[in-house]
């Protein structure tokens, strides 16, 4: 037996107590509150709150989301060293400290072995909530005759109850899961379909996969003011009612996701525009694929 020296096993609330404190004080450096983080890695603020208060039983995965929008590296949260400066030259924190749309490009690399086939007739309609995928991808099938869809209605007929309530019970986590299914589904059956997708799918590596090999992509964009205000005349408060730092969360959104938006095939301005203007550029931009798949 040799003479080196083993630590013993820390227990787990001493293990759970010290996660909790690096992550709320990584939180704090950041100057996010619960609320901020939560939109930012997509963990639902009940198991933030008790992932802080050391009670948590998170997993991995969502352990490493929250790592990732703190800026800091898994393993480091985990660990019983103070300093994070470790970890700076990791390769995981190398690639998130490239620029948004090096990482994109390197993104698109690894996820598309080919070339992206069998488009069809399916255009897709991402941006961030207020974008008008809804209003315009409605208008648009109208016109065409092609097939509208809405993926959180379908999300909704599937769970049973409201997205606000799927995502207290199960978490983005799950929801994630059914979009990513749904959207298989409608791609292996439909070949001509107008789609109108969440704002968080471009966060999840299947789901953009999918949609690259499968669908037109087109990227409704429109300054952070007009998102607000079309939300909030819709009377759509999730998640942002009453919460002062709500044009905050909005604007980390949106440069988070601005690169991975700026992958899509085709992009429209929709700030300084109404609806028909929006709409006729939009038509006039996916008749063409739509005639083209056709013949």
């Amino acid at each position: 037996m040799d003479d080196q020296q083993w630590d013993r096993p820390e227990a787990p609330a001493d293990l759970m107590a010290r996660l909790g404190n690096k992550t709320r004080a990584a939180r704090k450096s950041r100057q996010l509150s619960r609320r901020a983080l939560s939109e930012l890695s997509g963990v639902s603020q009940r198991y933030l709150a008790q992932l802080e208060a050391g009670s948590g039983n998170m997993s991995i995965a969502l352990l490493d989301k929250v790592a990732t929008a703190l800026g800091c590296d898994l393993a480091w949260l985990v660990s019983k060293q103070e300093s994070p400066q470790w970890a700076e030259n990791s390769l995981e924190m190398r690639y998130h400290r490239l620029p948004d749309k090096l990482r994109c490009q390197i993104d698109t690399i690894l996820e598309q072995a080919s070339t992206p086939q069998g488009r069809g007739q399916r255009i897709a309609l991402i941006g961030l909530r207020g974008a008008g995928k809804s209003t315009l991808g409605r208008i648009i099938a109208a016109q065409t005759g092609v097939e509208f869809v809405e993926i959180n209605d379908f999300i909704r007929q599937k769970a049973g109850m409201s997205l606000s309530e799927l995502m207290e019970l199960y978490g983005p986590e799950e929801y994630r899961k059914m979009e990513f299914q749904l959207l298989q589904d409608i791609c292996a059956e439909k070949t001509e379909v107008i789609l109108a997708l969440s704002g968080g799918i471009v966060e999840d590596s299947k789901s953009v996969q999918l949609l690259n090999k499968a669908c037109h992509t087109v990227w409704l964009k429109a300054a952070p003011e007009d998102y607000m205000a079309r939300v909030r005349a819709q009377g759509d408060d999730r998640p942002m009612s009453g919460q002062p730092e709500a044009m905050q969360i909005l604007r980390s959104l949106l440069e988070r996701r601005q690169a991975a938006y700026g992958n899509a095939d085709y992009q429209i301005e929709t700030s300084g525009k109404n609806v028909g203007e929006s709409s006729r550029e939009l038509l006039a931009l996916i008749q063409p694929l739509l005639n083209a798949a056709a013949s």
